[in-house]
């Protein structure tokens, strides 16, 4: 817990709206806020939250934007399929 508070957890699986930049290439071991995806993480928790929007919904909302995953897929296939 002290580590994840300092921002020091390895790279094995960094969320949404984070990045990592190790040590043994020039970066200081920490995890980061990108600001844009960080953004966009609030977004679907105020429709969420706020709105009591459903997953599915949620969904809809984020394939109607110009939202991309980090891999760069633009839309779910889930949500392609119906």
């Amino acid at each position: 817990m002290h580590r994840a508070r300092l921002g020091e957890l390895g790279p094995s699986r960094v969320p949404y709206g984070y990045c990592y930049t190790p040590k043994k290439y020039g970066g200081d071991g920490r995890i980061r806020v990108i600001e844009q995806e960080a953004a966009l993480v609030r977004q679907v928790f105020n429709w969420y939250a706020q709105e009591g929007e459903t997953l599915y919904g949620l969904l809809l909302k984020l394939n109607a934007s110009d939202w991309s995953t980090r891999a760069g897929r633009k839309r779910s296939r889930t949500a392609r399929r119906r």
